[in-house]
Order: C-alpha cells, then structure tokens, then sequence
C-alpha cells in the first residue's frame, strides 16, 4: 500500500501475448493471488511480446499496466520485477428511484474508470482502472469503496450504466447519467440520484409451419450485440414465449435465431398499445463449405465466423460471454468440411480462418457445395541500398503499417522486422485481421521512406526495394517561458501513423 505495507491476497489478472512456436500470435491468461508478503510470481512463455496487469483489491484504487506494446526498439521494456502501490479507495454512492420518486431495489449499476497516467522517459506507468458493479438495496441506494481520492484540479470522471428488467436503462454506458446531469461531486457526497421510467418490453411467440412452439433459439434486439456493454439477447422458453427486457418508445430490431429454422430480422416500433408479436419460422437451409489452403488441400477445423448478414451483425456465432451462444457452428470438420444445416436463404458473409491462411466471403445457402479457397500469407521482400553510393545498408527496420483506409494510418510496430546486408522478408499472418499494409523502412543517419502501394489478402508475394536518402540528425534546444534550458526533456517524434 502507500506506506509500504504488502497487500497480501491482492488479486492479479495477466495477459500475455506471445509467439508459439508456429511463430503466430498467440495469448495465455493468468490469474493469480498475492501470498502474505504481497508477492506474486508470473512465469512469461519464451518470445513474450507484451503482459498486461490488472491488480484488485477490495478497499483498495485498482490498477492497470501494459508493457511491451510500443515501440520495440525503445520501449518494449517488460521487467523482471515490478511493484503496484495501491492507494486506499474512497466511497461514492447515489440512489435510483422511479419518476414518482420511489425507490428501485436489485438495479444494477456498473462503474468503470479509466485514469492514464503520463509515461516517465518512455517508461509505461500504472493507470486507475476500475470496473465494478453495485446493486441497489431496498431504499434504491447503493455504494462502492474503491473509488480514487479527489484530486486537484479537475476531479475524474466516473462512467455508469443502470439496468433492470422493468425500466428503460442505458443502450450504452454512462446515458443515463450524462442525461440527467449526474456529477462527480454528486457522487462523492452521495446525493447522486437516477430516475429510471418504467419501460415497454417486446413479447411474442416462435413457431414452426406447423403452428407447434419453438422452444430453443434466442431473440436479438440489438443489430451489433457483441460490441455493446448492455443486455441484447433473451431465450426462448419451453413454450415457446419470449420477453425482452423493457425498452424505449421507438423502431428497434429484433431478430429471431433458432436451431433447425431460418433467422428472421423484423423492425418493431414499440407502443404503449402494441400486443404480442408472433414469428413462424421457415426449415433453414443447408450450407456447405469446403475449405482448401492456397494449395488446395483441406483445412481440418478451420474457423467459420459470421461477418454479416442483412446489413447488420445481429446473426452471429461468436462464443463469448458478452453474447447468449446461438448454437450456430463455428468450425470445419476434420475433412475440412463446414456445414451449417439451418442457414437463412440470402446472402452471409463469413471470415474463414486456417493455420496460415484466411478469406472472407459472401455467400448463399445452396444444395451445391461452395469451394473456398484461402488467402496465403502476405509475404515482402527486396532490398534496400544508400541513395548516394548504391551501397547495400547493414542496418534498418521494415515496419508495417496499417492502412485502415487512405490517410488513416497506424504503425505495427510488433511486426516490425530487421533487416541484414541490404536484404528483408517481412510475412504477415492473415488471420489476425482483414487489413492492407504499407511498408516503411528505417535506419539511423536516413530519411525514413514509406511504400507507395498498400498490400493485403489475395496479393500473394511481393517486392520491394527501396533506396534511402542520408539524412542529418535532427538536433534542437528546449527552452522555458523565460529562455531558460531545461534539462531531462523528453522528445518525442510524431509521424502520420503515429499517434500519441
């Protein structure tokens, strides 16, 4: 703590990304607990390339580090020992009441905080980072103790999201409280107050052709439920009945996603006056994929994911906790066959992921097998040489960079590769993304150069030499308001695709 004292059952949560030995990116997760001295051992995986830390404690500000993930040359600095100082928590708390001014017990309200703190000489320092939850009691109050002392200056700023089944809540994280006007101070002195107004929730029934009930499958009131921080999906009961939570007045869209049937995406405006609504679901449609490598051998248990279908992304397969399971399958057999035996009859588009290699694809259900053939992995090489001697240069860096779409661009530094004897090969894994690349090389004492042509899936091999000019170092004096040198600067260069 900060008075030195160790912290024994403090609670560690580790991320750690590495290179397996297929030199691919690859995670292990670690959670572990702090013994009676505060101390806690972390075993990293051979060719680590970043660990980020997350450090709880009940009563105690919690904490977050990352380290490894910036420039690998300067500032990939994972070390062999590093010491949390927790600070203790102060309280803050509101209440949630009705619009009639009654209280609302079991409401759940989740905090998040997120406080960076500056980098020292480039050194990554631990940031406030807090996600918890309370539950109002049956006076609507509720409260939380890990909360950062006020600071001076301008205090922080807490993000809160409210739920319950029966009032409208946020669609997303802190709406309700910017909305209302709820403060920091408010929730320092514990005079916060929510008022939450009682909702309309969709009902229905799901049934077969037949007019029997579905009684599996869920229902989908969100068209990008994976990526929101709210409730979005409900089951079907064993008759076949469904409830969403309560919802604003308004178009919402709500799809229908049932083992054995076509999905059904339908537009509801919710009304004070709207009765059940019914879904007759159609037999699905048998989709199959047969996945090849760029040699087009067979992919055993290559990964399928939906992309997209309808214009939204409410039809997913993704396994997470974020998300009700849709029991849609997510992977190719060992023949590298996928079948989905319930697909809708229009277009989906899918990622399809192997080893070393990936595609992405529209497709319709068809009696006729689809044939997919993979993407390989983007491999560039060439040479680089000095532009006034046509000398090969011993020394530089290619690094990729991320061409999100023209002029927006993001340096990937963790690719970064070096260079001997005037000669590189740089190979990029398709499937961690779907992305296009430029090249940038650098070397020290020259003008760095970046590629004029961006490459990704589907471009196969390419080429590349380049030939840099000599450039001087870049030299200057840093100076205060009254002229004065200040020494231990830091400086720090800014590109178009680096952001900080």
């Amino acid at each position: 703590d900060e008075q030195g004292k160790p912290l024994p059952g403090a609670k560690l949560f580790a991320n750690v990304a590495f290179r397996n030995e297929l030199n691919k990116g690859d995670i292990v997760n670690s959670h572990l607990v702090a013994d009676a001295a505060g101390s806690i051992t972390l075993k990293l995986p051979d060719r680590t390339v970043s660990m980020r830390l997350w450090v709880t404690k009940p009563d105690y500000v919690s904490e977050f580090i990352s380290f490894g993930e910036g420039d690998q040359e300067k500032e990939k600095r994972i070390p062999d020992q590093f010491d949390f100082v927790l600070a203790r928590g102060t309280k803050i708390s509101g209440s949630v009441v009705d619009d009639r001014g009654e209280p609302i017990p079991e409401v759940n309200v989740d905090v998040s905080l997120t406080v960076p703190n500056p980098d020292k000489d480039g050194q990554p320092q631990p940031m406030i980072n807090i996600y918890t939850e309370a539950v109002t009691d049956k006076a609507g109050k509720w409260s939380i103790n890990i909360a950062p002392a006020k600071r001076p200056g301008k205090d922080v700023q807490f993000e809160l999201t409210f739920t319950h089944q029966d009032y409208v809540c946020d669609i997303e994280p802190g709406q309700l409280q910017f909305q209302q006007n709820l403060t920091t101070a408010m929730l320092r002195d514990g005079t916060a107050k929510i008022v939450l107004r009682r909702g309309k929730s969709i009902k229905g029934t799901v049934r077969n052709t037949a007019g029997d009930p579905i009684t599996k499958g869920i229902i989908v009131w969100n068209d990008s439920p994976y990526f929101s921080r709210t409730v979005n999906e409900t089951k079907i009961d064993e008759s076949g009945h469904f409830e969403t939570i309560a919802l604003p007045p308004g178009e919402h869209p709500v799809t229908v996603v049932a083992p054995g049937y076509m999905p059904v995406r339908r537009m509801v405006n919710i009304e004070p006056s709207m009765k059940d609504l019914s879904f007759n679901l159609q037999p699905g449609k048998r989709l199959t994929l047969k996945i090849v490598d760029p040699d087009g051998k067979p992919i055993p248990k290559a990964s399928v994911s939906l992309q997209g279908w309808r214009g939204a992304e409410s039809l997913y397969n993704v396994r997470h906790p974020n998300v009700l399971n849709s029991e849609i399958p997510t992977r190719a057999d060992e023949n590298g066959v996928f079948v989905w035996d319930w697909a809708p009859d229009d277009p989906v588009t899918y990622r399809i992921l192997g080893k070393n290699s990936a595609k992405t694809v529209t497709l319709v259900a068809t009696e006729k097998p689809h044939i997919v053939q993979l993407d390989p992995t983007l491999t560039v090489s060439g040479n680089v040489t000095d532009a006034r001697t046509g000398k090969p240069l011993t020394g530089f860096r290619v690094i990729p960079v991320i061409e999100f779409y023209p002029d927006f661009l993001t340096t990937s530094f963790s690719n970064a590769v070096k260079g001997k004897a005037g000669e590189y090969k740089i190979t990029l894994d398709p499937t961690i993304d779907e992305r296009r690349y430029l090249f940038r090389i650098e070397a020290d004492g020259y003008r760095s150069l970046l590629s004029d042509t961006s490459y990704g899936p589907g471009d196969g091999p390419a080429v590349l030499n380049f030939t840099l000019e000599p450039a001087p170092a870049r030299k200057g004096k840093v100076v205060d308001s009254d002229g004065k040198p200040v020494a231990n600067a830091s400086i720090r260069i800014g590109t178009p695709s680096i952001v900080t």
